[in-house]
């Protein structure tokens, strides 16, 4: 019921969180605790309620405290909390000094990295940090010591064991690379990375030729930071072992990739979203025309969502242009040529209005 806007600044407006805090110190049920923080977790999705929430400090450390626990369903409650305070703008200050004096937490963050055999601990771990290293670049410092890295890794690794992608760990790696220092250090785990890029890039030819578009972001985030440790000065070309199997499934991506683009310039247009007659201006959506098997096939999106895709095709054919320095074969060579022909020249969308 607290995910309703109304309902939440009742609950605040009657001190349920004073009277959540009380439970959290109190019980020993983690079930319990699980029910309360995932009501505050409810309420910190608004604004007005995530701001009350921020506010008492009491309340903040408790939750914070609380990334140690050994229960999950409870500890995936906390982890929305503080996602929630750290992604709104007028509470993450208030998340981020928290942190300074509950250091505990990075130490519990750090541990579940380490040592979490829970899937859906790990990847909400990613995404909370992912989220913290975007907010604030300090913690890229911080996360960037050597046991660190090593704690993300291991998170890496023990995904693939669980049978899930490394979407949210690529992302993390990625947002690490900010801080220019973090990439020596990654570089010096390039053994154990570069098990997880190639793992990575096979992964995406069990999708159709495109990847998933919800899926961009982290698929950007993988051939970036795969690019810029390749590019590092001291990277050792004998250490890079490009797999020909990975090659052709970048190849495949990289076409695929340039037609979408393609397709898109040549059927565009721009409609009214009738469900929101009141936007001004009016959202821009774009169309993709595809025949496939006799059919035609119409696809729209977003403006955003087609510079998402040009921004993947630009990294794509980068990250070819940095393998041709790690190559003399030419089997190889010809396909990296290959990836390169499919660039698409830049130039700017002509929205026809209808």
């Amino acid at each position: 019921m607290s995910a309703s806007k109304e309902v939440a600044e009742f609950l605040d407006a009657s001190m349920a969180p004073a009277i959540f805090l009380d439970v959290i110190d109190k019980t020993r049920s983690p079930r319990l605790v699980e029910i309360v923080v995932g009501i505050l977790g409810n309420m910190s999705s608004f604004d007005s309620t995530c701001q009350s929430i921020s506010s008492n400090n009491s309340l903040i450390f408790s939750i914070l405290s609380l990334s140690g626990t050994s229960d999950t369903p409870a500890l995936l409650q906390v982890f929305r909390v503080i996602l929630c305070g750290v992604s709104n703008e007028n509470t993450q200050n208030m998340w981020f000094e928290a942190f300074e004096g509950s250091p505990i937490f990075m130490e519990n963050m750090k541990f579940i990295f380490e040592n979490s055999l829970s899937s859906t601990v790990i990847k909400g771990a990613f995404q909370l940090l992912y989220s913290i290293l975007n907010e604030n670049a300090k913690y890229c410092k911080m996360w960037g010591q050597p046991s660190h890295i090593k704690a993300i890794i291991e998170a890496g690794k023990q995904s693939l064991k669980l049978h899930e992608n490394l979407d949210n760990f690529f992302c993390v790696l990625n947002a690490l690379c900010q801080y220019t220092p973090n990439i020596e250090i990654l570089v010096h785990n390039w053994v154990e990375l570069s098990l997880l890029f190639d793992l990575y890039f096979l992964s995406l030819d069990e999708e159709d030729a495109l990847p998933d578009r919800l899926r961009i972001t982290a698929v950007f985030s993988c051939f970036d930071t795969y690019n810029t440790l390749l590019n590092y000065e001291n990277m050792q070309c004998e250490q890079v072992v490009i797999e020909p199997g990975v090659l052709k499934i970048i190849n495949k991506i990289a076409h695929s990739v340039s037609a979408l683009i393609l397709d898109i310039r040549k059927h565009n247009m721009e409609v009214l979203d009738l469900q929101n007659p009141q936007d001004q201006p009016p959202r821009k959506f774009l169309r993709r025309i595809e025949e496939r098997d006799g059919t035609q096939y119409i696809t729209m999106m977003t403006e955003y969502e087609f510079n998402q895709w040009t921004v993947l095709s630009e990294i794509i054919i980068d990250t070819a242009k940095t393998l041709l320095k790690y190559t003399e074969k030419e089997s190889e060579k010809d396909i990296l040529e290959d990836i390169l022909n499919s660039e698409v020249v830049k130039e700017n969308i002509g929205v026809l209005i209808i």
